[in-house]
């Protein structure tokens, strides 16, 4: 989970300051507020404390998200005592999923208000901000979806995340984002790609796709649009020169999809495919809908159509009824398979959730110490090979510049911004160019090279 404050000012009467939690998909919906309020009579400030107003969009996921918001609503809630912060607005998925129970913990807060969608953006900025109170929050959740290039993005200018599609309607057992966001909407086609070309226009070199499911997009509209016609059309726009596709279902893969990511050279050869686990078993527990000779497949399509393919996916540890079997089972696999990224979560007892009615549910630190298991595991797998590509020449996006003079930080095509590794360049660079560069060393995860 990220947290994330708005940074930049315009002249105005109230001082607001945004904290953004959460994934890539909520930062959106931040971004959205942020493009809002810098519309009307705000200045912006990066310090809460700084702040006449305090907008938190929460993340309510999994329990440790709810510990970073809890942290960071103590927080709030001391400057509102205080007097310096006189309305105090919590928004997010948090809210959208406990919103009752939270209003008794937090009476301090002035607002609640769920998921920041356009209606309720609109709503709080022109009515609350405003003095306008008399009207309700609009109840809707689930709007339609349209283009998003009026936000004030908090990512760098070069690389942009771009929202396809909101909710989710594959329902694994273990998972509230249906009953938080609501059942897949995907975004019109023509919308995306009128946001891409705002992107292009504005210096994005970099769009990463992203939903709760990539794969799912157009599923809702009789499957037109779907995700191959709508890669070619963000292909097509001039100035986009990687895509990236992050949060994919293995069960939605297609040999066509498989292959325009092969051919279409401005998709990136990364992609983001949480496997959760490797048991038949657990995997239809899950509600995964796939097997795993179903996974295998898919993987192995990658790996043969693909030859530099660089995957990252994520294992659920600890699963409610999981043996010590299975679990090995499933470190087995990740020995064979050797993921070039991946990431483990500990399982998450989740109430309301069919996962939460199961039996069998393992001590929170024998799940724990599972999840820490294979991120060793994995551990020693990224470090080889990171050390593999040391003589490699590769396409690297310049992301900033380092601490020391003449140095700069990058991604190569096989790493997503802010979740992967980097690599540490020395050479006459510009923040957001692609250059060529040899791969002369590795620091762990991480790699040094030269233009």
């Amino acid at each position: 989970m990220s947290r994330k404050t708005s940074s930049r000012a315009t002249p105005g009467r109230n001082f607001v300051s945004v904290i953004s939690l959460g994934c890539p998909k909520n930062q959106v919906d931040t971004e959205n507020l942020l493009g809002e309020l810098t519309r009307c009579d705000v200045v912006l400030c990066p310090d809460p404390a700084d702040a006449s107003v305090i907008i938190v969009n929460t993340c309510g996921f999994i329990a440790p998200a709810r510990e970073e918001g809890s942290e960071v609503l103590r927080e709030c809630v001391g400057l509102r005592r205080r007097g310096s912060c006189r309305l105090l607005v919590v928004a997010g998925c948090w809210v959208e999923r406990e919103g009752e129970k939270l209003k008794t913990r937090y009476p301090e807060v002035s607002l609640w208000m769920g998921l920041l969608t356009p209606e309720r953006i609109r709503w709080l900025v022109e009515r609350v901000l405003k003095g306008k109170e008399s009207s309700a929050c609009p109840a809707d959740r689930c709007g339609v979806l349209g283009a998003e290039s009026g936000r004030l993005r908090l990512t760098p200018a070069h690389w942009a995340y771009l929202k396809i599609a909101d909710g989710c309607d594959n329902r694994c057992a273990y998972c509230t984002i249906p009953e938080i966001r609501g059942p897949l909407r995907s975004k019109p086609d023509r919308a995306v790609i009128e946001e891409v070309r705002v992107l292009a226009k504005e210096g994005v070199k970099e769009v990463c796709l992203v939903a709760q499911d990539i794969t799912a997009y157009g599923h809702d509209l009789g499957g037109k649009p779907d995700l191959v016609g709508l890669l070619k059309g963000i292909a097509a726009v001039d100035g986009i020169e990687w895509i990236r596709l992050l949060y994919t279902h293995p069960a939605h893969f297609t040999r066509e999809l498989v292959d325009l990511v092969a051919d279409e050279p401005k998709v990136c050869h990364y992609v983001d495919i949480p496997i959760q686990h490797i048991s038949d078993r657990i995997l239809k527990l899950m509600g995964r809908k796939v097997t795993s000779a179903d996974i295998r497949s898919l993987l192995h399509t990658f790996r043969e159509r693909i030859g530099d393919i660089v995957i990252r996916t994520t294992v659920l540890a600890g699963f409610p009824g999981e043996t010590a079997g299975e679990f090995d089972e499933l470190c087995d696999f990740l020995r064979e398979e050797r993921f070039e990224r991946l990431g483990c979560f500990a399982y998450s007892m989740e109430a309301g959730t069919p996962a939460g009615a199961l039996p069998g549910l393992l001590e929170e630190s024998e799940r724990l110490r599972r999840a820490d298991e294979v991120m060793r595991l994995q551990r020693q797998i990224a470090f080889e090979i990171a050390e593999s590509w040391v003589g490699r020449e590769l396409p690297v996006m310049v992301d900033r510049p380092d601490k020391n003079p003449g140095s700069f930080v990058g991604r190569t095509y096989a790493d997503a911004p802010d979740i992967d590794p980097v690599i540490y360049l020395t050479g006459a660079l510009r923040v957001g160019d692609i250059v060529r560069a040899r791969v002369t060393g590795a620091r762990g995860y991480d790699l040094v090279g030269i233009v």
